[in-house]
């Protein structure tokens, strides 16, 4: 349903093991030029994406669905965070897509910004590191101080996330 965009973690290291299916993962700005795009297929050994490396994967097959087990390296302190923004963001995309709407770039930009994912804005010619810097601005910019405070965006919303582990509160 959903081919993460060119993204990046900042403080976590990313884990695949690709259950069933086949998958393509991009790592444009890896050092090793054998693993800025790796293929895998149900059963093959996992892939390690570094912190701080741009990075996205997709479906490789029409007809057959992705299904991958993913682990992030340091583990959260708050899964419940992190699955907040799970039921997030998913939710909101799948509001989108129902309403046939575009998803609005600065309520994707807050909810990255709960977990420290910006976007990648990859700026030809600049390292790495300054690229880390320029999409981290980007998503404050973006999701707290204009989707936040001027418009109104929330980094959570009730209808998607209702308390610990998706339980009702109250």
């Amino acid at each position: 349903m959903f081919n993460p965009p060119l993204h990046l973690h900042l403080f976590q290291t990313e884990r695949f093991r690709c259950v069933s299916g086949t998958g393509v993962w991009y790592q444009p700005t890896h050092p090793e030029e054998s693993k800025r795009r790796v293929v895998m297929r149900g059963g093959d050994p996992h892939i390690t994406l570094q912190a701080g490396l741009f990075h996205r994967f997709e479906n490789a097959s029409a007809d057959e669905d992705l299904v991958v087990d993913i682990g992030l390296d340091p583990e959260s302190q708050d899964a419940e965070m992190e699955h907040r923004f799970f039921r997030n963001f998913f939710g909101y995309l799948e509001d989108c897509r129902v309403q046939k709407t575009e998803p609005s770039l600065f309520q994707l930009e807050l909810f990255l910004w709960t977990v420290d994912g910006p976007l990648a804005i990859p700026v030809p010619g600049i390292p790495n590191c300054v690229n880390w810097w320029i999409s981290r601005g980007f998503m404050v910019i973006l999701g707290k101080w204009i989707g936040e405070s001027l418009l109104g965006y929330r980094a959570s919303y009730p209808e998607y996330y209702s308390g610990p582990m998706g339980k009702q509160v109250g």
